[in-house]
C-alpha cells in the first residue's frame, strides 16, 4: 500500500477511539466509499492556499456526516516572508467558503518546509486578517483594513506596503529555490516539484532588493522590529 492508504488506514482505526481531525486532504473529497468509513463527527480540515482556492474542494463536504474546520495560510510556505498579495484574498475567500458551507470554525495556518524562516513579525499580517474574520466570515480585508494594520500593526505610514513589494521580490528569487538545489547537491537527487528562477528573474530581484534595502536602511519605525526583519528578509 501506498503511505497515503497507511495513513487513511490507521485514521479508520483511531477515530472511534480519539474522535479528532483529520486533513481532508488525507480523504479526498471524490472518495466517497472512504468517507463513509470515517465515524460521524469527524472533523475534517479543509485547507486551500491559493488567491482563488477550488470551491470543490469545500463545497463536497458539505451536507456530509464531517464537521469542517476551513483553513488558509498566511502565505508564509517555503517563504522568508509572507505574501500579502495573496493571503489577504485567501482568508477572505475561505471565510466566505465557511459562510456558505455552514463550516463550524476556521483555523489560519502559519507554517513552512525547511525550519520555516519565515519570522513571526513577516506573518503578522496574516494572523491579524484570520483574526479579522475568524469572529465574523463577513467582515472585509480591505484597503481600510491595510490601512488600519499600518497604523495599528506597524506604525508605519506605509508598512503595509513595504511587506508586499518585499513578498513580490521574495517571489522572483524564492527562498525554497535556493534550500532545495544544495538539498539536492547534499543528497544527489532531484526533490519533487523543484523549478528553478532564471537568471534574468534573479538579476532584477536583486535590483529591486536592493533598491527597497536601501530605502529601509535609513528610517526608523516605532515598532521597529518590522523594518529590521523585512531588512534581514531581502538582504
Amino acid at each position: 500500500p501506498s503511505i497515503g492508504q497507511v495513513v487513511q488506514n490507521l485514521l479508520i482505526i483511531c477515530f472511534p477511539i480519539i474522535r479528532s481531525t483529520s486533513w481532508g486532504s488525507i480523504v479526498p473529497v471524490d472518495k466517497l466509499e472512504l468517507k463513509k468509513k470515517f465515524p460521524e463527527g469527524t472533523i475534517m480540515c479543509c485547507a486551500g492556499y491559493l488567491e482563488e482556492p477550488p470551491e470543490e474542494r469545500f463545497s463536497k463536504y458539505y451536507k456530509d456526516n464531517f464537521k469542517t474546520i476551513f483553513c488558509p495560510s498566511t502565505s508564509t510556505y517555503f517563504r522568508l516572508i509572507e505574501n500579502v498579495n495573496v493571503s489577504r484574498l485567501n482568508i477572505k475567500k475561505l471565510a466566505e467558503y465557511g459562510l456558505k458551507y455552514d463550516a463550524d470554525g476556521m483555523m489560519n495556518t502559519n507554517w513552512g518546509d525547511y525550519g520555516n524562516p519565515c519570522s513571526l513579525a513577516l506573518s503578522m499580517f496574516g494572523l491579524v486578517a484570520g483574526s479579522q474574520v475568524s469572529g465574523n466570515f463577513e467582515n472585509p480585508i480591505d484597503d481600510d483594513f491595510s490601512k488600519a494594520a499600518n497604523l495599528l500593526l506597524y506604525k508605519n505610514e506605509k508598512g503595509f506596503e513595504y511587506v508586499a513589494k518585499a513578498g513580490l521580490v521574495h517571489d522572483k528569487a524564492p527562498f525554497w529555490a535556493l534550500v532545495r538545489y544544495y538539498s539536492n547537491i547534499i543528497h544527489g537527487s532531484e526533490t519533487r516539484v523543484t523549478i528553478f528562477p532564471k537568471g534574468k528573474e534573479i538579476g532584477e530581484a536583486a535590483k529591486e532588493a536592493k533598491e527597497l534595502y536601501e530605502e529601509l536602511s535609513v528610517q526608523r519605525w516605532e515598532k521597529d522590529e518590522f523594518r529590521l526583519e523585512l531588512l534581514s528578509s531581502i538582504y
